[in-house]
C-alpha cells in the first residue's frame, strides 16, 4: 500500500512541476516553504544557507523535490550551485510538460501539494519510529520473564511447600537460593569487560551474554518437569539457585541494555517503564496465575507454563538490535585474573565517585527512600492476617488487583520522568510514597474493612510502581557509560540489600509496637530522605546529563 501511494504521489508531483510556469517559481518555493518543520524536516530553500545536521536525510524540501524528480543524487544537490539547481529544475519542467496548462488545473494541483508532502513525511516518519522503538517490546517481554522467574523463587515454590505442610524454617531456607540477586555485583565485571567467544562476535556483546543466560535458564527450568519440589528439597534448592543465578545475570544484561540502547532521555524513561510493566506482568502471572492454574491443572502444568514463557526469551534477543559497542568490550582475553577483576570494580567505583561527589549521601538517600516501600510491603502479610482477612481476599485484592495498579503507577512514572525530568520526578515519587505507610496506619486503626483495604492496596501499589520505576531511572542516570553493567549492579545490589535490612528491622520493631504506632514511625523515618535529596539537588551533585551518555 505504501509503495502504491508513494509511486502515485511521485507521478502527481512530476505533473505539478511540469505545470508550473517560470513566473510561478517563487510562488512554488513559498508553497514548499509552508511544509517546514514537518516531522523533523528542516527546509532551506536557498542553497547558500544550508546547515550541517546529524541526519543525512534532513535536507530542504526544495532539494528533496530535486532528488525525487530530477534523478539527482544527494551529493550532486548539496554541491551544486544555485544556478545549476534552477537549471536542472527548468530542464526537467520543459521535458515533462504532460498536464494541462490552465490556471485552474495548476492552481488546484498547487493547493494540494502541501497535503501530499505532509502525508508522505508522516508515512516515512511513522515507519522510522516503529523500526526504532520495537526494542521496547523486547524489553517488556524480557522483563516479563524476569518477573516470572523472580516470583517462581519467592512465591510459587514456597507456596507449594506451604501446601505440603513444611515448616517455615525449611521454607525460609529454600528462599536463600535467591541470594544471587543480592550479589550481582560480583560477576557483573565479567559481563562488562569480557566477551563470550563466537556468540558475542556473532550477535553482539549484550545479546551474546543474554543468550547464554537464557539458554541456561531454560535448561534449569526443565528440571521441574521431572521432579516434585515437595519430594526433593535439596535438588529443588540447587535448581532454584541456578535459576536465580541465570535470572540475575539476565537482569544485569537487561539493565545495561535499557541504559545503552535508548538515544534520548525520553526513550530511557520509556525503556525503564516498559521493563517495569513487563516485570509486574510476570509477577502477576507467577502469583495469581500460579494459584488458579495449580487448582485447575496441577503443579506440573504450572511449571510447564513457566517454561513455555521462558522459551520466548531467545527469540526476543535475536529480534532486537545490539546497542552501540563500547571500547571496554574490545578484549581477546577469555579468562579474567583476580587482579584484573578487582581493577574493574575499582575503576567502576572510582568513576562513579568522580561523577557523583556526594556518593555517600546518595547511598543514604536510597536507603531512606526505600523505607516507605520496603517496610509496608514486608509487614503487610502479618498485618492482614492479624486483621482477619481471608486468603481469597488477599489473593484477589492484594495480589491480582494490587499488581495491576502497580503497573499503572509504573507506566505513569515513565511519562512523568520524560516530561518533568528525573530529579523532580524522584521528589514527587518519594513524597507520594509516604502515603503508603499512612494508609496502612489507617487500616490498622479501623480494623477489618473491605473498602479501606481496597483503598490501602490501591495507594500502596500505585506508589510502589510509581516510585520504583522512578528510582530505577535515577539509578541509570548515576552510571557512567563505560561501566554501565557493573555500576548499575552495585547500586541495584545495595538497593536489594537495603530492602532486606529494612524488612528485618521492621519485623523487630513491629514485635514491640502496635501496628498504628509502627506505621506512623515508618512514615516519619521515611521523611528523612527529603533534606538529603534537597542538598543533593541544590548542589547539582549526583546529576548526570543522560543525553551526553546515550
Amino acid at each position: 500500500m505504501y509503495k502504491i501511494f508513494n509511486h502515485s504521489f511521485m507521478s502527481f508531483l512530476r505533473g505539478i512541476i511540469a505545470c508550473v510556469p517560470n513566473r510561478h517559481y517563487e510562488r512554488l518555493k513559498a508553497l514548499l516553504h509552508c511544509s517546514k518543520n514537518v516531522f523533523g524536516v528542516i527546509p532551506w530553500l536557498d542553497h547558500g544557507t544550508q546547515k550541517t545536521t546529524k541526519n543525512a536525510n534532513n535536507i530542504s524540501i526544495f532539494n528533496w523535490v530535486l532528488l525525487q524528480t530530477c534523478r539527482m543524487t544527494e551529493v550532486e544537490v548539496r554541491h551544486a550551485t544555485k544556478p545549476q539547481l534552477q537549471g536542472a529544475w527548468w530542464q526537467f519542467r520543459n521535458n515533462n510538460r504532460i498536464f494541462c496548462k490552465s490556471e485552474f488545473f495548476t492552481g488546484l494541483l498547487r493547493r494540494n501539494l502541501q497535503f501530499f508532502l505532509t502525508m508522505t513525511f508522516k508515512i516515512n516518519s511513522c515507519k522510522n519510529d516503529i523500526n526504532n522503538h520495537t526494542y521496547l517490546i523486547g524489553i517488556l517481554l524480557l522483563g516479563l520473564i524476569s518477573g516470572l522467574t523472580f516470583n517462581l523463587i519467592f512465591f510459587t515454590v514456597p507456596y507449594q511447600l506451604s501446601e505440603a505442610k513444611y515448616t517455615t524454617d525449611i521454607i525460609g531456607s529454600i528462599s536463600l537460593a535467591a541470594f544471587p540477586y543480592c550479589l550481582k555485583v560480583i560477576w557483573s565485571p565479567f559481563i562488562d569487560k569480557y566477551s563470550i567467544p563466537f556468540l558475542c562476535s556473532k550477535f553482539g556483546h549484550r545479546r551474546g551474554w543474554a543468550l547464554v543466560s537464557q539458554i541456561f535458564l531454560i535448561l534449569a527450568m526443565t528440571g521441574f518437569l521431572n521432579i516434585s519440589p515437595c519430594n526433593n528439597l535439596y535438588i529443588t534448592a540447587i535448581i532454584l539457585f541456578i535459576i536465580s543465578f541465570c535470572s540475575s545475570t539476565q537482569d544485569i544484561v537487561l539493565d545495561a541494555y535499557r541504559i545503552e540502547r535508548p538515544t534520548s532521555q525520553e526513550e530511557l524513561s520509556m525503556a525503564f517503564t516498559f521493563s517495569s510493566i513487563g516485570f509486574r506482568l510476570g509477577m502477576l502471572l507467577g502469583s495469581v496465575g500460579t494459584l488458579y492454574s495449580s487448582i485447575i491443572f496441577g503443579w506440573n502444568t504450572v511449571y510447564k507454563f513457566a517454561l513455555f514463557i521462558t522459551l520466548i526469551g531467545p527469540i526476543v534477543i535475536l529480534c532486537i538490535k545490539e546497542p552501540p559497542s563500547k571500547e571496554i568490550y574490545h578484549t581477546t582475553t577469555n579468562l579474567i585474573g583476580l587482579q584484573q577483576y578487582f581493577e574493574v570494580i575499582k575503576k567502576s567505583i572510582i568513576s562513579l565517585k568522580n561523577e557523583q561527589q556526594y556518593l555517600l549521601l546518595i547511598i543514604l538517600f536510597i536507603f531512606l527512600y526505600k523505607a516507605a516501600d520496603s517496610i509496608p510491603m514486608a509487614m503487610s502479610s502479618p498485618l492482614l492476617l492479624d486483621l482477619s482477612f481471608t486468603t481469597h481476599e488477599i489473593a484477589v485484592i492484594y495480589k491480582a488487583y494490587g499488581l495491576l495498579i502497580m503497573i499503572v503507577g509504573g507506566a505513569l512514572s515513565g511519562v512523568l520522568a520524560a516530561k518533568m525530568g528525573i530529579f523532580h520526578s524522584v521528589l514527587i515519587g518519594g513524597v507520594t510514597q509516604l502515603l503508603s505507610p499512612l494508609m496502612f496506619m489507617i487500616l490498622a486503626t479501623i480494623g477489618y474493612d473491605i473498602k479501606t483495604f481496597i483503598i490501602t492496596v490501591t495507594v500502596q501499589n500505585f506508589c510502589a510502581g510509581f516510585a520504583g520505576t522512578i528510582i530505577s531511572i535515577y539509578f541509570a542516570s548515576l552510571c557512567n557509560s563505560e561501566f554501565v553493567a557493573t555500576q548499575y549492579s552495585i547500586i541495584a545490589s545495595f538497593s536489594s540489600l537495603s530492602r532486606i535490612i529494612l524488612a528485618s528491622l521492621g519485623g523487630i520493631c513491629a514485635k514491640y509496637l502496635t501496628w498504628p504506632v509502627f506505621f506512623l514511625g515508618n512514615t516519619l523515618f521515611s521523611m528523612l530522605f527529603i533534606p538529603i535529596f534537597y542538598k543533593i539537588y541544590r548542589k547539582k551533585l549526583g546529576f548526570v546529563n543522560i543525553s551526553k551518555k546515550i
